[in-house]
C-alpha cells in the first residue's frame, strides 16, 4: 500500500484559487466589477417576469395564464373525457336503452354531445381559443345533470355520485368567472 507523505498544513484551510484566465480577454473570463451579465436579466425577487404580451385591460399579461383558466381547461378535459367514454360504452347498450325508456336514450346520446364539446373546448382553452364553446357546453353539461338529478328523486334511484355531474360543471364555471380569468380570457379576446 502506498502512503502519501505527511503534510504539515493538512486540515488547515487554504485560500481558494481561480484558474488563470485565458490569454485572449474576450474570452469571457474577465468581468469589470459591478457590469450585469450580457443577455436577459432574472427579474428582480418578488416581480412576475416579462410575457411579453399586450396588457390585459385588468393590467394583466395576457401571456401569463391564471391558474383559474389552468385548471378549469384541465377539468374539463378530465370530465369530458370520462364522459365521452362513458357515452361511448353506453352506445353499445342503446338498443337496450331505448327499450327501456325513450327518454333515458336521448339522455344518453345528449350526454355524450356534450361530453365532447366539453372535452374540445377544454383542449381549446388550453391551446389559447376562445372559452365560448367551453362555457356553453358546461351550461348544456349543468341542465342535462339537473334534469338527471330530477328524474332520480322522482324515481327514487338517486345516488349521491349524481350530484357529481352537476357539481363538477358549476365548478368550472366559477374558477372561468373568477376576476384573474375574465381579465386573460378579456385581453385574449382583445389581442
Amino acid at each position: 500500500m502506498i502512503e502519501a507523505p505527511h503534510d504539515p498544513h493538512r486540515g488547515e484551510s487554504e485560500p481558494m484559487t481561480s484558474p488563470d484566465p485565458p490569454q485572449d480577454p474576450n474570452a469571457g473570463w474577465q468581468q469589470t466589477p459591478g457590469q450585469p451579465y450580457p443577455g436577459p436579466q432574472p427579474p428582480a425577487y418578488g416581480q412576475q417576469p416579462a410575457s411579453g404580451g399586450p396588457a390585459a385591460p385588468g393590467g394583466s399579461p395576457t401571456g401569463v395564464r391564471p391558474p383559474q383558466v389552468t385548471g378549469a381547461a384541465i377539468a374539463a378535459v378530465v370530465i369530458g373525457a370520462l364522459g365521452t367514454l362513458g357515452g361511448l360504452l353506453n352506445l353499445a347498450a342503446l338498443g337496450l336503452l331505448f327499450e327501456v325508456s325513450a327518454v333515458l336514450g336521448v339522455l344518453v346520446l345528449a350526454s355524450l354531445v356534450i361530453a365532447v364539446a366539453v372535452l374540445v373546448g377544454g383542449v381549446l382553452l388550453l391551446r389559447g381559443a376562445d372559452e365560448k364553446l367551453l362555457l356553453n357546453a358546461l351550461y348544456a353539461s349543468i341542465a342535462l345533470n339537473l334534469v338527471v338529478v330530477v328524474l332520480s328523486l322522482v324515481d327514487g334511484s338517486f345516488q349521491v355520485v349524481n350530484l357529481l355531474g352537476f357539481l363538477v360543471p358549476l365548478v368550472i364555471v366559477f374558477l372561468l368567472r373568477q376576476p384573474p380569468a375574465q381579465q386573460y380570457l378579456a385581453g385574449r379576446r382583445a389581442a
